[in-house]
């Protein structure tokens, strides 16, 4: 989607205390005078700041000093009014609720299976989560509390310890645990071998990112600091584990290089000097990137990490070609799929995996890395040795690489084939999708966002944000925004555009970025924008910013649409047409609207099974309506695809004018009006 950082200016030169909501993009609470910003703009004003105002109460500074924590809220002086930074209150999990039934451990116990269902306790809470396995975010991974209390599990992945979090588990409340029982199961904590003590030192974590779980480590770069530079620093560079950080004893290390029928090894040394190396500069984006939007407009409901804007980062990338290794080992020739493990196990047999299609794995530029920016690879970016396949999801790029498997299947493993797949927004109930007919998310779509101005404030929380313009703004009289855009497959950045209007009109930014050769535009490309004071408004309003690539594929809108879940009924009117996309990529869904794009319903699919890549015929697409869903009065039906790689449609042709009037793809409509007669409700 679109990223959005929304302003609030004033005419006046009056001191004013505004709190924005949080939008898409960036966060809102700036205050402008009508040529200059004027918060924290250490210049000379006529401007009256902090001065007593009779009207307001007052408070002493003992009082000020007692508001240092996100429960009673933060407060602040000198040189300007207090502030009451709105907060969100932590939310009460796992207390006694004296109506509920009492249930002891014993019997939790006997909950373990489907039949009797899954049931865990956490503090004095019991909770019967049958109905959520399909929904965690691990899947089955869930099971293994089955029957337990969480404590011991949550004592490891910290990740939990979040409010939304809380949220759900008590919608899954039944009962309280006996007196006693609680403190039994906290004693239990101390028999448990924490096997996160051994991650690296993060010394700066709170200083370049936003963490989002301590364990496993989640942290995403701070957007001012992503826009500093072209090459990400390592040091800020996000970061995405998805458990515990392996030790590696370098000298008794082993790749593992297999396939059905023979394996091969290689030590670190044998592939450092046997093999040639090659070095790219190349993004890594997690596919989670800009999740909180997502969360915004489904009230919480993506699962996965809240992810702002800083789940990306750009670096020089050292290592050897993946099709040089499997060349010398005689296996490039054989299998549909390269499977790649990593050493970051939560068992012997379940260990983080992943898997590209073999067309990928040998094309020029994925590499077995053991190098960034030109430094040995930290333990938190995957040493000793990591997958990169660039222009992919992150997720695919699989660090402290341990095994590769050529074979004609998709790794096993639940992060390829349950948690990154990309579901339509008909889908409501992950449950009951069929995920082995679903793809499994490849290359990244195309995306942008604003990072500067910025706050040092998480994204995702603050609410009130000032903004001191930089000398140069302030000489030009002009306010710049900064940000980055890549796409995926190795697709170039075309155009960022800006709008002040909601997308009405849209001014061109100025691009940085590298010259690559066509479809290997592995790096991001960094924008900028200047606006002049003048074309500020006095009002509220919004600063948008959309990202084009070198085949037109754009960024929509909004985020999501709502899913429509009304039964198929025996009468229908069907509707036909077809789909296509560039590049050899496949159409992975067709939807279909009746109401200008509020909600969508999923059309049946006729197409080719083709290779990865190579999907050249088009795909043709059926839906039935039923009867009783057709308005009597004349009405819009659209239609829109999705393919492989998330390139979507945009919903009017505005986004891609162009005098030409080339590569038109915004959403099809045909307007209908239906015999009376076939209207006539059962």
């Amino acid at each position: 989607m679109r990223s959005r950082l929304t302003f609030i200016l004033r005419q006046k030169l009056k001191p004013q205390i505004i709190t924005a909501s949080l939008t898409s993009g960036l966060i809102a609470g700036y205050l402008f005078s009508k040529y200059k910003p004027i918060i924290h703009a250490e210049t000379n004003t006529s401007v009256k700041v902090g001065e007593r105002i009779p009207t307001l109460p007052t408070y002493s500074m003992s009082e000020v000093a007692k508001h240092t924590t996100q429960e009673k809220g933060y407060l602040f002086s000198k040189y300007k009014p207090i502030i009451h930074a709105e907060t969100n209150t932590s939310v009460k999990v796992g207390e006694r609720i004296p109506t509920l039934p009492t249930y002891s451990m014993s019997e939790v116990a006997k909950h373990t299976t489907q039949e009797k269902g899954y049931w865990i306790a956490y503090k004095d809470g019991v909770y019967d989560i049958s109905s959520y396995i399909d929904n965690h975010p691990g899947g089955k991974l869930v099971l293994k509390s089955a029957g337990k209390a969480l404590e011991s599990c949550w004592k490891i992945f910290t990740m939990h310890d979040m409010d939304h979090v809380y949220e759900i588990l008590e919608e899954y409340r039944i009962g309280n645990l006996p007196s006693g029982e609680r403190e039994v199961n906290e004693k239990d904590l101390e028999k448990i071998i924490d096997l996160f003590q051994y991650d690296p030192e993060r010394l700066d974590g709170k200083e370049n990112f936003f963490i989002r779980s301590s364990r496993p480590f989640n942290a995403e770069t701070k957007p001012s600091i992503l826009v500093s530079s072209f090459i990400t620093p390592i040091e800020k560079f996000y970061v995405r584990n998805h458990m515990h950080v392996p030790f590696v004893n370098i000298n008794e290390y082993k790749l593992e290089i297999s396939n059905e029928k023979s394996t091969y090894t290689l030590s670190y040394d044998d592939l450092t000097d046997k093999y040639q190396s090659y070095t790219i500069i190349s993004a890594l984006q997690c596919a989670g990137n800009r999740r909180y939007a997502i969360n915004n407009e489904q009230q919480g409901l993506a699962r996965g990490a809240p992810w702002y804007v800083g789940a990306v980062g750009n670096a020089r990338w050292t290592g050897v070609k993946l099709r040089d290794v499997l060349e010398s080992f005689g296996l490039d020739k054989e299998g549909k799929y390269v499977q790649f493990f990593g050493l970051d196990c939560e068992t012997p047999k379940r260990c983080y995996g992943a898997s590209i299609p073999i067309e990928k794995a040998l094309s020029d530029d994925v590499l077995i890395v053991y190098e960034m920016n030109d430094e040995t690879l930290t333990r938190d970016h995957g040493y000793p040795l990591r997958i990169l396949v660039p222009g992919t999801i992150g997720a695919r790029s699989v660090k402290w690489l341990n095994r590769i498997i050529v074979s004609d299947k998709e790794a096993d493993s639940h992060w390829q084939k349950f948690d990154y797949k990309f579901l339509p927004s008909s889908i409501k109930q992950p449950q009951k999708v069929d995920y082995d007919n679903t793809s499994a998310l490849q290359e990244i779509n195309v995306n942008s966002a604003i990072c500067y101005p910025a706050s040092n404030d998480d994204g995702n929380k603050v609410k009130i944000l000032s903004v001191q313009p930089n000398d140069e703004d302030i000489k030009n009289k002009k306010l710049t925004i900064k940000g980055y855009a890549l796409s995926g497959g190795g697709r170039q950045i075309q155009n960022v555009q800006i709008s002040l209007d909601h997308g009405k009109t849209w001014r061109q930014a100025q691009l940085e970025q590298l010259a690559q050769p066509f479809m290997r535009a592995w790096a991001w490309t960094l924008w900028t924008y200047h606006i002049p004071f003048n074309d500020l408004p006095s009002k509220p309003f919004d600063i948008v910013c959309r990202a084009m690539d070198t085949h037109c594929n754009s960024q929509p809108d909004t985020p999501l649409v709502q899913p429509n879940d009304e039964d198929i009924k025996n009468k229908k009117l069907t509707i036909k047409g077809y789909a296509l996309s560039g590049g050899g990529r496949q159409i992975q869904n067709v939807q279909i609207s009746l109401d200008h794009g509020k909600t969508w319903r999923q059309a049946q699919l006729e197409q080719l099974a083709q290779p990865y890549m190579r999907a050249w015929a088009w795909t043709l697409w059926t839906y039935h309506i039923p009867f009783n869903d057709l308005p009597s009065k004349p009405f819009d039906i659209v239609c829109r695809a999705m393919d492989t790689h998330c390139n979507s449609q945009p919903d009017t042709p505005l986004g891609i004018w162009n005098i030409l009037g080339l590569m038109n793809n915004a959403w099809h409509k045909i307007t209908l009006q239906i015999d009376d007669k076939f209207l006539k409700k059962d």
